[in-house]
């Protein structure tokens, strides 16, 4: 039988860095909001170190919400706000979400379709011109978190930064200025690179207006050390690893959580390491490991080591940006359901994907590599095929499917004939967008739109 070792992520060191967020908690609970930017290179392990924090400050009594922003052409309009928004309702009763919200809830409700739900009587949000119409929904945003903020604080976390909306940072400034009035603590977690030059100059330009006008707090994670790879391998395979091991993964990965993951997994599913008679062990030297030089490398080989079915299932999910739904797969990989389970079994046990919060439930990939080593594998022509039979599948799902996937897959797959048919998902998707005060996201769409015209 295999040995078994952690399949989810260790959490180790950044004393540091966890000290300064619970001063800044400290500071919070005696009134006044606080912004912070978590920043470091892919990979070193800023989510975990934020669901760390987040976990701490949940035990208190307060409210953790967690968002996130996903890669790709288009962005669902407010969709962290949304995703947020629709957390905090959930933890509050009728009577004090309706004390709460106030006057932004019309507004409110173009976000977040849960509130209706919850609060039938509200009315229309007023039809305002598109700057005013943004400064009020900032506005109905921050009073709510600052409402609910003064009897439980919350922690916003928004991961992903960097590929988030041009509406979505404009938000983001306006809130971030507001709650400095509440109990509010909003983290940021980004990285810059590996981000197109486009999505790059947005980013460094809504950060510097954040420097100006809140002077946030920054934290930058680096590598483990060596005594904390040592702990790290120590949480992931259950006992220590002997020291020399330890040290050839501290130099190789640079201490990366990631890197150090994937290639421990790796090597044990390799045999390069093994586990026997109650220890971990290996028989050959540190040069003849085979350690490949490139995370990605060590992602691809992983991969290969999967199903046929699970890599057809996951080639599949990389055309996703935004995570995927179970009742898509069957008629996109022509698999048995019963296979897919299995697949999935298979997917989320080698840590490559991971399930996300809503309903129905919804699966993404552990980490952006993962995604991008499997796109990278597909050919042109097999990637607009995939985009293509995907649009059609969507077209065919019972249900409310958003518009701007279907507008998007069709997008993708605009040197295939028939591209044309996503011509009326964008302009709903933008018809949408702009009821939901995403402007900018209406721009893309339309843009879109006119492309897929000629």
């Amino acid at each position: 039988m295999p040995v078994q070792y952690m399949s989810g992520e260790p959490f180790v060191g950044r004393l540091a860095e966890l000290e300064k967020l619970r001063t800044i908690r400290a500071d919070i609970a005696l009134g006044g909001g606080r912004f912070v930017l978590v920043t470091g290179e892919a990979g070193v392990g800023k989510t975990a170190f934020m669901q760390h924090f987040a976990a701490d400050w949940v035990t208190s009594g307060a409210i953790a919400l967690w968002t996130a922003c996903f890669e790709g052409e288009w962005q669902p309009p407010y969709a962290v706000w949304g995703d947020a928004l629709e957390q905090l309702i959930g933890e509050l009763g009728d009577d004090q979400l309706r004390s709460w919200i106030g006057s932004g809830a019309p507004v409110l409700a173009q976000l977040t379709p849960g509130l209706r739900q919850r609060l039938p009587t509200i009315g229309q949000a007023a039809d305002l011109p598109p700057d005013q119409a943004r400064y009020r929904l900032g506005e109905s945003i921050a009073r709510f978190l600052i409402a609910v903020a003064d009897t439980r604080p919350i922690l916003l976390v928004v991961d992903d930064l960097q590929w988030a909306g041009q509406d979505t940072m404009e938000a983001l400034r306006y809130v971030a200025r507001s709650v400095r009035s509440g109990r509010v603590l909003i983290v940021a977690i980004y990285r810059e690179s590996e981000v197109a030059p486009a999505q790059r100059k947005a980013l460094q330009s809504t950060l510097a207006s954040l420097q100006r006008e809140v002077s946030p707090a920054s934290l930058l994670l680096s590598g483990l050390t060596l005594d904390e790879v040592n702990r790290y391998l120590e949480q992931m395979a259950a006992q220590p690893l002997p020291q020399a091991l330890v040290r050839a993964f501290h130099e190789q990965t640079a201490g990366n959580p990631f890197f150090i993951r994937e290639l421990f997994r790796h090597l044990v599913e390799e045999t390069r390491i093994t586990h026997r008679a109650g220890r971990w062990t290996t028989d050959f030297s540190i040069g003849e490991l085979g350690i490949p030089p490139a995370v990605n490398q060590v992602v691809a080989r992983r991969l290969d080591r999967l199903s046929a079915a699970t890599d057809k299932l996951l080639q599949v999910a990389s055309a996703f940006a935004a995570g995927f739904e179970f009742a898509l797969l069957p008629p996109l990989t022509d698999l048995s359901e019963e296979t897919l389970l299995d697949c999935l079994d298979e997917a989320l046990q080698a840590g490559l994907i991971r399930t996300l919060d809503g309903q129905p439930p919804r699966y993404g990939f552990a980490h952006s590599i993962v995604r991008h080593t499997l796109y990278e594998r597909l050919n042109p022509e097999r990637r607009a095929r995939l985009h293509r039979r995907i649009a059609q599948v969507l077209e065919l799902m019972p249900g409310n499917h958003a518009a701007a996937e279907l507008g998007f897959q069709y997008f993708a797959s605009a040197a295939l004939p028939g591209s044309e048919r996503g011509i009326g998902h964008c302009l709903v998707a933008a018809e949408l967008a702009a009821t939901q005060y995403a402007y900018d996201q209406q721009v893309t769409l339309l843009h879109m739109a006119r492309d897929l015209a000629h």
